[in-house]
């Protein structure tokens, strides 16, 4: 629905679980810099401008 990337995809999974950028950048062997400018692009897609507006809008968009 947002146009998102599959990496992308993969960095708003593990948004979800609560992960930190460090943690994110460790589990999908990323700078935290490079998970950052992910982070950006995703929100910028999703018109959302913090992490728990991604979060947020997904919710929004998985009630039935």
């Amino acid at each position: 629905k947002f146009g998102l990337s599959p990496r992308e995809c993969q960095v708003v999974a593990l948004l979800v679980k609560g992960m930190t950028t460090k943690e994110v950048a460790k589990e999908l062997n990323l700078s935290a810099n490079t998970v950052k400018s992910f982070l950006r692009m995703i929100m910028a897609k999703m018109g959302v401008s913090t992490r728990a507006g991604v979060v947020g809008k997904l919710h929004e968009n998985i009630q039935p």
